[in-house]
C-alpha cells in the first residue's frame, strides 16, 4: 500500500469514505486502478503484484520469496550488492553547510536534530526471514 501511495499518490483504497466497513468492501473486492500519468509498465507491475489479493499468487510469496521482488523489471538497474553495501549514493542529499547555517542562526536551537552517524543497525533476533532482502 505504501509503495502504491509513492508511485501514484492517492491510497489504493479508502479515498471516497470513512466507514470502515466499505474500506474492507473496497479492500477486498475493488481493482487496483492507476491514473493515466502512471506510464511506467514495471512499476504498475510491482504494485499489482504487491497488492494482489490471492496470497500464492503474490509477488514474494512464492518459494523464491524476497528474491522474486528483487528480481522484478522495476529493480533491473538497480545493483543489489551496492546497495548492501552501502556504496550507493543517496538520490537526495541536504546541504550539510546551509542546515548548519539555519540551525545556527536558529534562536531556538531544535528544529534540525543531529545527523545519524551512519553506523548500520545490527540484525535483531527473529530476523532472519528477511536475510537477502
Amino acid at each position: 500500500v505504501m509503495l502504491h501511495e509513492f508511485v501514484v499518490g492517492p491510497l489504493p483504497f479508502g479515498r471516497d469514505s470513512d466507514d470502515q466497513v466499505e474500506l474492507l468492501r473496497q479492500i477486498m473486492e475493488d481493482p487496483i486502478l492507476f491514473p493515466s500519468y502512471i506510464q511506467d509498465e514495471a512499476a504498475i507491475g510491482l504494485v499489482s503484484g504487491l497488492l494482489e489479493r490471492t496470497p500464492e499468487l503474490r509477488l514474494g510469496a512464492s518459494s523464491r520469496g524476497a528474491t522474486e521482488i528483487k528480481e522484478h523489471p522495476y529493480f533491473a538497474t538497480l545493483d543489489w550488492d551496492a546497495l548492501v553495501s552501502r556504496q550507493l549514493p543517496p538520490p537526495w542529499a541536504p546541504d550539510i553547510d546551509r542546515l548548519k547555517e539555519d540551525w545556527e542562526s536558529d534562536e531556538e536551537g531544535d528544529r534540525i536534530l543531529s545527523p545519524a552517524d551512519g553506523a548500520a543497525t545490527p540484525p535483531e533476533p527473529g530476523m532472519e526471514w528477511s536475510e537477502g532482502f
